[in-house]
């Protein structure tokens, strides 16, 4: 079963940030400890025996990313997509 609490550890050019992440029924909520927030959704492909998913970033006013991207004087949001290669493909193919 792939629903649960997951931490997120990330390195950039400026330093490193961590997160929490909840999975559940398909759906990605979570926040990081400079008050960004998470939301997605995600599947399982079992052909390709992969994880994937779509997240948006809700970013605060004033809060320097680690890839470098300078303090922006209001929020914004980006999305990303992910994709991770299960080591049990047999885990959350239920």
């Amino acid at each position: 079963m792939i629903d649960g609490f997951y931490s997120i550890y990330y390195t950039g050019s400026t330093g490193v940030g961590m997160g929490m992440l909840i999975l559940r029924d398909g759906q990605i909520v979570g926040a990081d400890v400079t008050g960004g927030t998470y939301e997605g959704s995600f599947r399982l492909d079992k052909s390709s025996e992969q994880f994937e998913g779509e997240i948006e970033l809700h970013v605060p006013a004033n809060v320097p990313m680690v890839t470098g991207a300078p303090p922006q004087p209001q929020p914004y949001s980006f999305s990303f997509t992910i994709t991770v290669k299960l080591t049990d493909p047999d885990a959350g193919m239920t």
